[in-house]
């Protein structure tokens, strides 16, 4: 009895049928690893850009009033700023809820800050003053 392997040419079908079924599955893993990374990077940027749009400085503290200036490029909330008398957090009505940019806002606070370190605590970073 004689033994028959399988021919070359079914052979050749059977590997180049693993080999593309090989190259698929490594595209769609690559493909999804890509978007998933794009995304993120895309997710980032768009923090990034709101965050340094978000700057401010304080103009002045004096008695009970903070002001605080917007010198970023968008839109600043104030719901996003805290504000601190000699290091303790300070209850502030503000005087609007977004500060435009180039806009002043004025914290009130619910006591004198005179004499104290004030400090002011946003996303994108923090500012210092002396109340007088």
């Amino acid at each position: 009895m004689e033994k028959k392997g399988i021919t070359p040419v079914v052979a050749i079908i059977l590997l180049l049928l693993i080999t593309v079924a090989i190259i698929g599955f490594a595209f769609g893993f690559f493909q999804r690893s890509f978007a998933t990374s794009a995304q993120q990077t895309q997710q980032e940027t768009e923090r990034l850009t709101q965050t340094t749009g978000q700057t401010f400085r304080i103009d002045n503290a004096a008695g009970d009033a903070v002001v605080v200036r917007n010198t970023g490029s968008g839109s600043l909330n104030t719901a996003t700023l805290s504000v601190y008398a000699a290091d303790v957090i300070q209850a502030c009505t503000w005087s609007a809820g977004n500060i435009t940019a180039a806009g002043i806002g004025t914290c009130t606070l619910g006591s004198s800050c005179a004499g104290k370190q004030v400090r002011v605590v946003g996303i994108s970073g923090e500012d210092s003053i002396s109340c007088k």
